[in-house]
């Protein structure tokens, strides 16, 4: 969710510290969550209310520096979040690696995976079923180097039949 489209109490804002601008790809996302986690009461509508146009040269659509700088923010965040959010941020690291990987940052990606497991064991709660036995079985950058076969060997018509049927 983008800060423009929000509308905050200013005491609520300060309490958690302000937008912190270090950050330079997921400010939007360590304020929310730390916003989230400070307990205040939200709504969110889902309905388009405004538009904001996406320029090709765009700072967030360069999705590696978008990924790596959201596990910058959960760097920070982990230390300040009430534990008990730890799963999901384990389970959101796994979900930044694997976009590191399928970008060609598998470097990055080694590195996300593996903090990931240091903060915890990721469930893949948000992948489909074949995913998260294989990488239950054999890690996620496993899983990660055969998708990149199976994407670049079957085409993209089988691939899609497969996802109909819940694979």
């Amino acid at each position: 969710m983008l800060v423009p489209a929000g509308t905050y109490q200013k005491s609520k804002v300060l309490a958690i510290g302000g937008y912190r601008e270090t950050l330079w790809q997921s400010e939007d996302y360590d304020f929310h969550i730390r916003l989230f986690a400070s307990g205040i009461r939200f709504a969110v509508i889902d309905e388009p209310l405004v538009t904001i146009r996406i320029r090709d040269e765009s700072r967030s659509q360069n999705r590696i520096e978008t990924a790596s700088d959201m596990v910058a923010a959960i760097r920070m965040l982990v230390n300040e979040i009430d534990p008990r959010y730890r799963p999901d941020f384990v389970e959101r690291l796994v979900e930044i690696g694997s976009i590191l990987y399928q970008r060609g940052d598998t470097r990055g990606a080694h590195q996300v995976f593996k903090f990931a497991y240091e903060l915890g064991k990721p469930t893949f709660v948000r992948r489909r079923r074949f995913y998260r036995l294989l990488a239950n079985l054999s890690g996620p950058e496993n899983v990660e180097r055969l998708a990149t076969v199976y994407r670049h060997s079957v085409p993209h018509s089988i691939r899609e039949s497969f996802v109909a049927r819940g694979w």
